[in-house]
Order: C-alpha cells, then structure tokens, then sequence
C-alpha cells in the first residue's frame, strides 16, 4: 500500500514541538524560546492564537506535532518545561538545555 504524496508531504512537515502559552508573560516567552528551539535546529510551532489550552492542544494534535509544551507563569519562574509526547501521552520536566538536546540533538 503507498500513501499519496500530500499525505507524505504534510507528515514530513509535522512541527517536533507546539507551544501553547497562558498569559501575556508567557506569549513573550513563548516565542523567545522558540527562536532559541529553532536557532538550534528544531521544528517549532507556537500558538498564535492565544486559545484556551484544551483547544491549542487539538492544534497540536491537528498538526501532529510530536511533543507539546504549555508555558505559564510557573514555568517562566522555574525555568523548566512539561514536554507531553503527543503520542503516548507521558509527560517529563526538562529545562531548556535539555529540551533542545532532545529536539536538535
């Protein structure tokens, strides 16, 4: 069986990370972070919308994003984010470093 070569085309163009923000503080963090994400060489993707999170998290998934990030107050003061495999559903804390050592590495 083969796919049709849109179907190739959009899973080839898949984002590894969507960024979903919850505040103002957090939209500007938001796309500071994935300037550096992107600087290093990942596929990023931020909400532009500002929706509410269960929505933004269906973009996510609408796009097939592999990992998600939601960044909040907290995680602008603890300098750490709750990456989500969008595929299995499990959730671990990394910080920035770290984070882009698992998307550009």
């Amino acid at each position: 069986m083969s796919l049709p070569d849109d179907a190739i085309n959009s899973a080839a163009q898949s984002p590894q990370l969507f960024i979903a923000y919850i505040g103002e503080a957090a939209r500007k963090h938001s796309f500071a972070l994935a300037r550096r994400l992107r600087d290093a060489g990942a596929s990023v993707v931020v909400d532009l919308e500002g929706r509410k999170l269960k929505k933004a998290l269906a973009v996510a998934n609408g796009l097939a994003a592999r990992y998600s990030v939601v960044v909040g107050d907290d995680e602008i003061a603890t300098a750490s984010y709750k990456l989500r495999d969008m595929t299995s559903g499990s959730d671990e804390t990394l910080n920035e470093t770290d984070l882009i050592k698992l998307l550009a590495g």
